[in-house]
């Protein structure tokens, strides 16, 4: 099984309605994480999979209401960790706090948008909505290896800016996906360069304001570097091979192939 990680930095802007065409043609499941969904909105593609943790990822300014009518979700299943019952209402009973995370921005919210987001994930027209209940791992005391195909493991570091691609996106794929021989990113690890930040792809002629905040992605790249060397013990152990459509940060530390899918692209 190939997979195709698709992140939500302005660098997917560049690839056009038949790349990902002839990723799909070539095998590959593609997987929209976070505000990468706008991307295929917009080419009017549906990825087999859409992904998010944060719920302030689909709570901005008319996502909602777009997600909630777009044709693409009814080719498109909703991937999700099972969290966020009693998320604006009942922080206590919250598995989404149980397990250290935090969404402040989205409580601040109106309650108007609170109760949509919780609507939207109990009922929407994706082809399935599928939940899985993770568990956390603290990064800081875990001395063995992780079998990520055991259960469900959010790689956790409470108090921490933490990089979602290797805390939650590849643990995800690793427990839910069967047989994976080879996972294909592109959209992430684009840190700033020259002092000029990449931004978000939100949407055809929306402002893109900057990924990350004023050195939060220093903080993004130190979760990063801890958190695979935890992720390669598991994909050497299984013969799974991870590579990125071009080069950045996150291709570089890890030391991963550059493989780009189409020469040219």
């Amino acid at each position: 099984m190939k997979i195709m990680l698709v992140g939500p930095t302005n660098k997917i802007g560049q690839y056009s309605e038949e790349y990902f065409v002839e990723a799909k043609n070539r095998g590959y499941i593609l997987i929209a994480w976070s505000g990468a969904i706008n991307r295929f909105i917009n080419i009017n593609l549906s990825p087999d999979y859409y992904s998010f943790l944060d719920p302030l990822s689909i709570m901005h300014s008319g996502q909602m209401e777009k997600f909630a009518n777009c044709k693409i979700n009814k080719g498109t299943s909703l991937l999700l960790a099972d969290l966020y019952e009693n998320i604006f209402t009942n922080k206590d009973k919250c598995e989404f706090y149980k397990i250290g995370l935090t969404c402040d921005k989205a409580n601040r919210k109106s309650k108007f948008l609170k109760d949509k987001y919780e609507k939207q994930i109990s009922k929407n027209i994706f082809k399935k909505t599928i939940k899985i209940r993770p568990a956390a791992i603290d990064t800081n005391t875990i001395k063995q290896k992780i079998n990520f195909s055991n259960s469900f493991y959010i790689l956790s570091d409470t108090g921490k800016d933490t990089d979602k691609l290797t805390s939650f996106l590849l643990p995800l794929v690793f427990y839910y996906f069967d047989n994976i021989e080879e996972i294909k990113c592109l959209g992430f690890g684009d840190m700033p360069r020259n002092n000029k930040a990449v931004g978000r792809y939100v949407d055809n002629g929306q402002t893109q304001p900057p990924w990350v905040s004023h050195d939060q992605d220093k903080r993004f790249l130190k979760n990063f570097k801890k958190n695979i060397t935890l992720i390669d013990k598991y994909m050497v152990d299984n013969d799974i091979e991870l590579n990125f459509e071009y080069e950045n940060e996150y291709s570089k530390i890890a030391n991963k192939q550059v493989k780009s899918l189409i020469v040219g692209e």
